[in-house]
């Protein structure tokens, strides 16, 4: 019997054996916490490394796409020739609807590529050809194209438009100190911000006048094309005056 017990804590050691195995039941759910709040903290660590890395293309596609805008922009206003401007245009349309989609609007971006660059895009290519607008000669240039030659046009021109850009990007500026925090150059639509009611209540309300004067710069290109068309009709064939 003595040898059976002896093998067995009893008493004094009974007690410090269920007090041992109490204190390290009691370890359990710490560890178990310290274990979770570990697993948790490289999971927070690997989802904020995949949302920079999100953020990082992100930037990238929205800078190479303004970039592309810029130039083929550049290229519609430079271009001497009607059908390279129109092409040129194309691209920058395209452009536009990358970064549409990259803030968010794929309503936009789908109007973008649907009406601009098909309906818009082919009308321009059908009054070009309307027009026959080929290479100009130089005497073309020299009558229809006055504020190239005129130092003084140019230059108030170049500051007119140099006086405008710095305007917009002192707005800007200014605008960009009343963030509540810094973000990466995109601000996230709300829930739902893309959807058609929305999108019509903001621009028929909040932006009715910049929406008017977008019409009223339609109206201006077409009333432009009619004016080139009437000086071309009216212009006398090579080599005849008028009487």
């Amino acid at each position: 019997m003595w040898l059976l017990r002896g093998g067995l804590p009893q008493g004094r050691h009974l007690h410090e054996h269920r007090a041992g195995a109490g204190r390290l039941h009691a370890r359990f759910p710490e560890v178990r916490h310290r274990q979770a709040q570990t697993h948790h903290a490289r999971a927070r660590s690997a989802h904020g490394l995949h949302q920079e890395d999100q953020r990082a293309v992100v930037n990238l596609l929205f800078y190479a796409a303004a970039l592309v805008a810029v130039l083929t922009a550049a290229g519609v206003v430079l271009a001497r020739n009607p059908v390279v401007s129109v092409v040129s245009l194309l691209s920058c349309f395209g452009s536009l609807a990358v970064i549409y989609l990259l803030a968010g609007f794929q309503f936009l971006a789908a109007i973008q590529i649907l009406v601009y660059g098909g309906a818009i895009m082919v009308l321009f290519l059908f009054v070009v050809m309307l027009l026959n607008l080929g290479g100009l000669s130089p005497e073309a240039e020299d009558r229809d194209a006055p504020l190239f030659h005129d130092r003084r046009r140019s230059a108030g021109g170049l500051a007119v438009a140099v006086a405008l850009g710095s305007a917009s990007l002192i707005g800007i500026l200014r605008g960009a100190r009343h963030l509540a925090e810094p973000t990466n150059g995109f601000v996230l639509p709300d829930e739902g911000y893309d959807a058609l009611p929305a999108l019509a209540e903001a621009m028929f309300t909040r932006y009715s006048l910049p929406f008017e004067a977008a019409s009223v710069l339609l109206l201006a290109t077409t009333v432009g094309v009619m004016v080139l068309a009437k000086r071309q009709r009216s212009a006398p064939p090579a080599g005849e005056e008028r009487p």
